[in-house]
């Protein structure tokens, strides 16, 4: 009860940009900024521990406001899909956390949803207000003199793969750039390189400081291939070079990789514990990277050591599931040095759970303060951000709610 109370009091205390208090709504913040925009330290330093909170005016309507002005033209005539905006973040869309405060989502979307293939990124440290979203790369413009969009593309309502195609993959629009699609975990910071990269189709690269996008085809055993929507990777800055698992032709086979930037070299390295396919969540766990999936009714654990590039596995007491369970969260948390998990299975969609990567014993989760709503594919858009120890929590139900959700940990 004591803790409860002191909670709440720590929630009345939240203020409003002009310094007035917020206490209609315990858990929503709205952050204070200094006159450079920047979310002051002692308005992150109210939120109660372990509480979560919705952040006020984090939208994406400014977004889809930006994107109309700049383009000259509807969200709909850039769109051509069955979705709104939200489509490009949840729509089995993946992202990653950059060096620079932002977290980027690239390309996101395809199939019916949108071909909206814009690059966009949550800048952190600005959040709440017109600031929320930035726009890191314009997307394609469907009528664009000379690099018009096919009828046929227009028309087929899968936007993944353009028609007929221009390319081998065949991802590429008529002006060079990716198209919109879904993405699974396959997308990673380069934090050498500054670029933000996504698995599927082409190899594609968005620096976010020259602002350019390079595409290239991977070459894997010798052969070009084309990886599916299966990836988990994730840059290894110990070696510079990026790990994890890629299903490396639409229909074939999973293999855990290490790839050199450097020189565009795969390597097949580690061997795979499971099946790891979509259902599988990943996350950084000091200098490791641990899996939590299932396989064959077994609960399953596997951490991938950056420095040692040694791969360990095993099986735990937990929930088992199958390849419905797609992109569900994890994260690890230090200060409670336990990986906190939101499910997707049909049978226990949204349900939290704990990880103890110590001795690998699984445990329920009961959210305090305003816990975010229940969203599909969520995957690495639930993150730690190291500067706040806190948890970050992107879920775009729609263009209208707040699509952010924070917790302080300590």
């Amino acid at each position: 009860m004591e803790r409860q109370i002191r909670a709440l009091l720590a929630g009345l205390l939240i203020t409003t940009a002009a310094g007035a208090s917020a206490a209609t709504d315990t858990f929503v913040w709205v952050p204070e900024k200094d006159a450079d925009g920047r979310i002051l330290p002692q308005s992150i330093a109210k939120l109660a521990p372990n509480s979560w909170y919705e952040v006020g005016d984090t939208s994406l309507q400014p977004l889809k406001q930006k994107i109309e002005t700049a383009m000259g033209k509807s969200y709909r005539a850039l769109s051509l899909g069955n979705e709104d905006l939200h489509s490009t973040f949840n729509a089995w869309v993946s992202g990653d956390l950059g060096d620079d405060g932002k977290f980027y989502i690239p390309w996101g979307g395809g199939h019916g949803a949108t071909a909206m293939n814009g690059i966009w990124a949550l800048d952190i440290e600005r959040m709440g207000g017109d600031s929320t979203w930035t726009i890191e790369q314009l997307p394609s413009d469907p009528d664009k003199p000379g690099l018009e969009w096919s009828a046929e593309y227009r028309k087929s309502k899968n936007f993944t793969n353009y028609r007929p195609a221009l390319a081998f993959p065949a991802d590429i629009l008529p002006d060079g750039m990716p198209t919109s699609r879904h993405q699974y975990n396959g997308v990673w910071f380069d934090k050498k390189r500054k670029t933000i990269n996504q698995s599927r189709g082409h190899l594609w690269s968005f620096d976010t400081v020259k602002k350019e996008t390079i595409g290239k085809v991977w070459r894997v055993k010798d052969k070009d291939r084309y990886p599916s929507i299966y990836g988990n990777l994730w840059y290894n800055e110990f070696h510079d070079t990026v790990v994890g698992h890629l299903r490396y032709d639409k229909y074939g086979r999973f293999d855990h990789i290490r790839y050199h930037p450097a020189t565009h070299e795969v390597e097949l390295h580690g061997g795979l514990p499971w099946n790891f396919m979509g259902s599988t969540c990943g996350t950084r766990y000091g200098d490791k990277i641990l899996y939590l999936g299932s396989d064959s009714g077994s609960a399953r654990w596997a951490t991938y050591d950056l420095q040692a590039e040694k791969m360990r596995s095993g099986k735990f007491k937990g929930v088992s599931f199958d390849y419905r369970n797609e992109m569900p969260a994890c994260v690890y948390i230090p200060a409670w040095d336990k990986v906190l998990r939101r499910m997707q299975d049909p049978k226990m969609q949204g349900k939290w759970l704990t990880f103890d990567p110590n001795n690998k014993t699984e445990g329920d989760y009961a959210p305090a303060g305003r816990p975010p709503p229940y969203d599909r594919y969520p995957g690495k858009k639930v993150f730690y951000y190291p500067p706040w120890k806190s948890v970050i929590y992107i879920t775009a139900r729609n263009v209208d709610s707040n699509a952010v959700f924070v917790m302080r940990t300590e």
